[in-house]
């Protein structure tokens, strides 16, 4: 009993602990990426404040080498003003980064929903069984085989039939594994045909 009901608790578990894990890093990368726009942020505010002092220090007569004042003003404008186009690029980059972080953390959020979903179907599914008893072995035994037998289908890559008993029963699909079959499927389809890229991404996924 043990044998055959420890994996169909522990995989949606394993996911969700996956999931959340993935939000985490991907909640420490945003954090990083605010600290980068504060920081810039108070250098620009910095920057601001030294220039407005420099303009109005000595009636705003900044000497430069040749000991005129118009083009230490322009160059300490040219400077500025190359100072802003790289802020304003990197401010770019940040922004898309960020972009990319909110899809992210929005797929991650999915995620965690769906298997969040499957944990409590599945708790509900055993609770509803209760303890086994002789005098409901066939209705107790009929929940429970339904599930294997489509477990079983899966494993062997019967896919097409599995997911037809799936659609043929809504209730099944939360306890069953069919999209990491159908993923283990794909990376298998993938190699035979000599494609290495599905195999790869699962290993550093995992």
């Amino acid at each position: 009993m043990e044998v055959v009901e420890a994996p169909f608790v522990r995989v949606p578990f394993e996911a969700l602990k996956r999931a959340a894990k993935e939000r985490k890093y991907i909640i420490e990368e945003v954090e990083g990426v605010m600290g980068k726009l504060k920081k810039h942020a108070s250098s620009a505010e910095a920057r601001r404040a030294k220039e407005g002092e420099a303009t109005t220090k000595d009636g705003g007569e900044a000497m430069d080498v040749d000991g005129s004042p118009a083009a230490a003003a322009t160059a300490s404008a040219e400077g500025s003003r190359g100072s802003g186009r790289e802020w304003e690029s990197e401010l770019d980059d940040l922004l898309g980064t960020l972009g990319g972080l909110k899809r992210k953390l929005g797929a991650s959020t999915q995620s965690e929903g769906v298997q969040i979903g499957r944990c409590k179907a599945r708790v509900e599914h055993l609770l509803s069984l209760g303890a086994y008893g002789s005098e409901r072995a066939l209705g107790w035994n009929k929940k429970r085989v339904k599930r294997l037998v489509v477990d079983y289908l899966l494993r062997q890559g019967y896919h097409r039939t599995a997911l037809q008993a799936v659609e043929g029963d809504a209730a099944l699909g939360p306890l069953v594994e069919t999209e990491v079959f159908r993923g283990c499927q794909e990376i298998v389809d993938s190699l035979r045909s000599r494609s290495v890229g599905p195999a790869l991404k699962f290993c550093r996924a995992n």
